[in-house]
């Protein structure tokens, strides 16, 4: 089966869509993720995120159905591993078969195309990233667009600030600022 085929065939050769949740506490993070065959479809730092992100799936999918955690979880927490290893090459996110990413707007896949183009340890801000996407005076909107991202680290939005700080984070501030701290170290040759 193509790993990137969301639905399992069953014995009767029905389609269904099968997911697993997890958590993975690597260092100060702790990450809810969801994933489908291996692949981390969500991240959440917060566990109500986590619930409405649940419930955004099976309005999405509603034949979606929990199974236990696959094997595949460990695979799944050596790529938030990797993640948090700004020197390593994480995992890319599938715009074409992810359902989080395909139910964002038109503006929010934009945007968040533009924030995987952040490298570890460069940031821009929410303004830059609004004019950069054909939204000149945009940044509430962009700042938006990154609260609404269904995979922090994957698509690194804690590299997008404000013009005179930090800026917000869906998990917590502390972690947007320890990501960066932990991506300018990395950068130094820590």
């Amino acid at each position: 089966m193509n790993p990137l085929d969301f639905f399992a065939k069953t014995p009767a050769g029905s389609r269904q869509y099968r997911y697993s949740t997890g958590l993975a506490e690597i260092g100060f993070l702790q990450v809810r993720m969801i994933v489908h065959q291996s692949e981390i479809i969500h991240l959440s730092f917060d566990r109500i995120f986590h619930q409405r992100a649940l419930a955004m799936l099976g309005r999405l999918i509603p034949a979606a159905i929990p199974m236990r955690m696959p094997a595949g979880i460990d695979h799944a927490r050596i790529l938030v591993r990797q993640l948090l290893s700004p020197e390593l090459e994480g995992p890319a996110a599938d715009f074409e078969t992810n359902p989080f990413l395909k139910a964002g707007t038109a503006f929010q896949r934009k945007v968040w195309r533009r924030i995987c183009r952040l490298g570890p340890g460069q940031t821009t801000t929410y303004g830059e990233l609004a004019a950069v996407t054909g939204s000149p005076g945009g940044a509430r909107a962009a700042g938006n667009a990154c609260n609404r991202n269904p995979l922090p680290l994957i698509i690194p939005c804690h590299r997008v600030v404000a013009a005179d700080g930090l800026g917000g984070f869906a998990g917590d501030l502390r972690i947007k600022r320890k990501l960066l701290d932990l991506e300018k170290k990395a950068g130094r040759g820590w």
